[in-house]
């Protein structure tokens, strides 16, 4: 029966794609062009906001194949270079041309011309050296482009400043392509075969009510280079939130939350905030962009101080946005992404409606995740086998800090049941599922497969895949990626047994400690809210999954004392190893772990 489900439920999307709907994406005839047509942005036009919302929705429809090229002469991708060298993120924006060319299932094709756009490196520990005058272009970069820059500054561009009348500068800087400012181009650096990840994760936040940024896929030409397939990334900036918000909130303080000046994003102090400035490499881990003129950063620190004082459920939800926060955490925890949030203090935005003064979480670069660990595997199964209500941190297993986590969603938070009503309704619904990946999948595929590989040997693209491959897949253990399904069921499977046991962490009060804990190699030998015992009927118990091996005690928190192998009778049926100091060696498995405090016996079971 669950295979005939799976069988209608794929027709269904299938026929959904190619028919009258798509859940976000609108209607790819939106456009409605008989033919081949062309639109050219002039320096002082700006289409209608109609007409523009229409191009948006065509150039972020994953059914249309999208085709980008960027005209570049030597000279100025000669600048750029010397940027590089100049500026750890150069804030110079060299000069190009722009073609987009959007074609819809049936061939309708429209072609956007946009002449002087900015062109700048995108990314923190992507920027590299890319051009020279013997090689050209030998590297590929991520891009920002930019469609109001003026290249009017002096300090920047010297004699070649460009000169403005009032009217047409004013023109230049109101000036939009597909109602956007800007947009980053971005190659495929972890090498996700199924080209997908990234655009799927986003659509998934949109589907369960969260603010993201919409993403396609493109095949990018640059200075007469093929440059492979890249993805269009849409910004998180004032027209986002006024896309995607009621008029009463806007105008509150967007931040890009980071890892610079040497903070995070814990919320657990204001010593990293302010506006990041390039010319002097100065960076903030919470990074102001809106309001730079006037805002105080009131609303942070208000949000920072009450969270690390006395917080009550009530006072949390004052503070934060329930009804995008939780949905966040739930598709975040499902995405698996190592360096998000959660696991690294790291790539989201936040922003603090005008109306409520809350705070929402906006994610943001997500090319590692649905088991994307290439270069870096911090949890050693692609992030599929964590907790959902740990305390500790994946990446490092270093303990979690931060109380926007700590009073939510880890163990002993307010909204727990909440959190884990979310994840099984994720996880059961119609939209996260491996049938529904493979038909986006095969979309993507059909209107790109031969557009993947780059037009010359570039060096940075030495031993990666850069082919279209659903099923390709890699060791849990190793730097490699898994596939969708292989993450998607391995990640099912540890959900199950979590949820199964949510009972154990809804319950617990963070600020008092339990009597029995196991220490062990997953704890640094700590104890952790996680690993506490179980007292029922004079014994205590606990059921822990092994994902390979692990070492353990009983330990008792009041007293000190700890129980090891020497503990287990001798007739124990259980399979176990023990150490020289003699720690219970478990290997992969369930297993349930009883300790009887009077008679000091540990007796182990393992789930079939």
């Amino acid at each position: 029966m669950k295979q005939i489900i799976s069988i209608l439920l794929c027709l269904t999307i299938l026929c959904s794609l190619w028919g009258c709907s798509f859940n976000n994406p609108t209607e790819s005839t939106a456009l409605a062009p008989t033919s081949a047509s062309t639109a050219t942005l002039t320096p002082t036009t700006t289409p209608t906001d109609a007409a523009q919302t229409e191009t948006f929705d065509a150039l972020f429809d994953i059914r249309n194949t999208v085709t980008v090229r960027l005209d570049m002469d030597a000279a100025e991708l000669d600048k750029m270079q010397k940027d590089y060298y100049k500026y750890l993120k150069s804030p110079i924006y060299r000069k190009g041309n722009l073609t987009v060319t959007i074609t819809t299932p049936e061939n309708e094709t429209t072609v956007y011309e946009i002449p002087e756009v900015g062109v700048r490196m995108k990314g923190n520990t992507s920027r590299t050296e890319f051009y020279n005058e013997e090689e050209g272009i030998y590297n590929l970069i991520h891009l920002k482009i930019s469609f109001q820059e003026t290249f009017d500054d002096p300090e920047y561009y010297g004699s070649d400043a460009k000169e403005w009348t009032e009217e047409a500068r004013k023109q230049r800087k109101n000036r939009t392509f597909a109602t956007l400012e800007k947009i980053d181009l971005r190659w495929n650096r972890c090498d996700d075969s199924s080209y997908l990840k990234e655009y799927f994760a986003y659509e998934t936040y949109r589907e369960y009510g969260v603010l993201a940024p919409h993403v396609n896929l493109c095949s990018f030409d640059w200075a007469g280079i093929h440059m492979g397939v890249y993805t269009i990334n849409e910004p998180v900036d004032k027209i986002f939130l006024a896309k995607n918000l009621p008029a009463e909130a806007l105008g509150g303080d967007l931040y890009k939350i980071g890892w610079a000046g040497n903070g995070n994003g814990s919320f657990t102090d204001m010593h990293s905030v302010g506006i990041e400035d390039e010319e002097s490499w100065t960076f903030y881990a919470y990074d102001l962009k809106t309001n730079k003129k006037t805002s105080t950063h009131q609303a942070l620190s208000k949000l920072i101080e009450a969270l690390n004082s006395t917080v009550t459920k009530e006072s949390f939800s004052q503070l934060v946005d329930l009804d995008t926060f939780l949905p966040y955490c739930a598709v975040s925890y499902l995405l698996g992404n190592p360096d998000d949030l959660r696991n690294n203090y790291n790539n989201c935005y936040i922003y603090f409606r005008a109306d409520t003064g809350k705070m929402m979480v906006i994610p943001y670069d997500f090319d590692r995740c649905l088991g994307v660990t290439a270069h870096w595997n911090p949890t050693g199964n692609g992030v599929t086998g964590d907790n959902p209500f740990s305390l500790k941190l994946n990446a490092d297993n270093s303990e979690q800090i931060s109380p926007l986590m700590l009073y939510s969603v880890a163990a002993g938070g307010y909204y727990v049941r909440e959190y884990a009503d979310l994840l099984a309704q994720i996880a059961s619904g119609d939209w996260f599922t491996c049938e529904n990946f493979s038909a986006l999948y095969q979309i993507a595929e059909k209107n790109y497969a031969g557009l993947t590989t780059p037009g010359k040997a570039f060096r940075n693209t030495e031993g990666l895949y850069l082919s279209f491959d659903l099923e390709r897949t890699s060791d849990f253990s190793s730097n490699g990626n898994i596939s969708f399904r292989e993450y998607w069921e391995a990640k099912l499977e540890t959900l199950e047994f979590y949820l199964a046991n949510v009972d154990k962490y809804a319950g617990v009060d963070p600020n008092t400690p339990a009597q029995w804990y196991i220490r062990c190699d997953a704890t640094n030998w700590q104890n952790d809210i996680n690993f506490a015992m179980e007292v029922e009927n004079g014994l205590v118990s606990i059921w822990i999954k092994v994902a390979d091996q692990i070492r353990l005690k009983v330990y008792n928190n009041h007293t000190g004392e700890w129980f090891g192998a020497e503990c287990i009778k001798a007739d124990c049926t259980v399979p176990y190893e023990s150490d020289g100091h003699t720690n219970i060696v478990l290997q992969q498995g369930v297993y349930r772990i009883i300790f009887d405090p009077v008679t000091e016996i540990i007796t182990l079971e393992k789930e079939a």
